[in-house]
């Protein structure tokens, strides 16, 4: 595992500590054929929630393993090892009287064995805490990079391109961040805003160029110039304070050029095309609504790679379907 890896992994491992949110895995360099897990996703899962939960294992060596579990309430339903042995699927059914706590599973390879983690946490006791939106709000939208800046320190993260942040670049980071949308919330909430939508605040790669946060390379971690997945949770927590809601934008059509699944597809089909062949759009889109369009236009407007470059998911396709959900 890359330094630069090992530092993000171990990030998300402080923040899974700080808010109960989050466990990432880590495993030492295996024994050659001894699987290796570098990524669990989601990390996280909650008792009392969806059931099977589908997880996604990263690593190497793992088209020869045998999965096990040991959690009181918790099973494996099935496992999809991909061929490339860099991919594995697992769906764990969670039963009601489940309790939290760490849910090893196991891998065994005629090489040895790994184990990896699943945190199972308590969901929130706050009731009304998930109420979603109505006609009767008044929904704010914000990129949090041009809102306001509360935390100078998240200015160049570390790992950060030089350059990225910089006033007077129009596509360059300029400063806005988590703390400064939470400094300013009485003055939205004296604008009458009643929810806030905020652009995805996912990990983006660092680089110019990315500042609102459509090119995510980590669905589970909080951009770094944006600041701490905890920071997060603060805000949350000060806007219920003052009556407003959250709102998040989710991006189910892509991922980012960055993002390992865009040079490591998981499963075939799983992005329309590849980074070195796939179809440009167009921006076209009333062919995806016009019964007589072009078959061409029709699959610019549908299939197409955002800017020539953002990875299309293959929504069609169930297991990504699945995976989304």
């Amino acid at each position: 595992m890359t330094e630069p890896s090992f530092r993000r992994v171990a990030h998300q491992l402080i923040v899974a500590v700080a808010i109960a949110a989050v466990l990432a895995v880590y495993c030492a360099a295996a024994p050659s054929g001894q699987a290796q897990i570098n990524k669990v996703e989601p990390p996280s899962w909650w008792t009392g929630f969806v059931s099977p939960v589908m997880v996604s294992l990263y690593g190497e060596n793992l088209n020869d393993s045998k999965i096990s579990v040991s959690h009181p309430g918790v099973k494996i339903d099935k496992t999809q090892l991909q061929p490339d042995g860099k991919h594995a699927f697992v769906w764990f059914s969670i039963a009601k009287n489940a309790r939290p706590g760490n849910v090893t599973h196991t891998l065994k390879t005629a090489a040895g064995t790994t184990t990896a983690v699943l945190t199972l946490l308590e969901r929130s006791p706050q009731e009304g805490r998930f109420q979603g939106v109505t006609r009767d709000d008044v929904i704010y939208l914000i990129m949090p990079d041009r809102f306001a800046d509360g935390d100078p320190s998240n200015k160049m993260p570390k790992g950060a391109t030089p350059g990225s942040y910089d006033r007077t670049a129009a596509k360059a980071y300029h400063g806005g961040d988590l703390k400064g949308i939470q400094d300013h919330l009485p003055y939205l909430k004296d604008l009458g805003v009643t929810t806030l939508w905020l652009n995805p605040i996912f990990d983006n790669d660092n680089t110019i160029e990315t500042y609102h946060g459509y090119g995510a390379t980590d669905l589970y971690a909080v951009e770094d110039h944006f600041g701490s997945l905890q920071e997060f949770q603060q805000l949350v927590g000060a806007a219920h304070q003052q009556g407003i809601r959250i709102l998040l934008d989710m991006v189910p059509n892509h991922v980012g050029p960055k993002h390992p699944r865009a040079a490591s597809q998981p499963a075939p089909g799983w992005l329309h095309g590849t980074t070195e062949n796939h179809i440009n759009t167009d921006y076209d889109y009333p062919p995806v609504t016009d019964p007589h369009a072009v078959e061409k236009n029709y699959r610019s407007a549908l299939d197409g790679w955002l800017a020539n470059v953002l990875p299309d998911l293959a929504q069609e396709n169930p297991l990504v379907a699945e995976y989304l959900l």
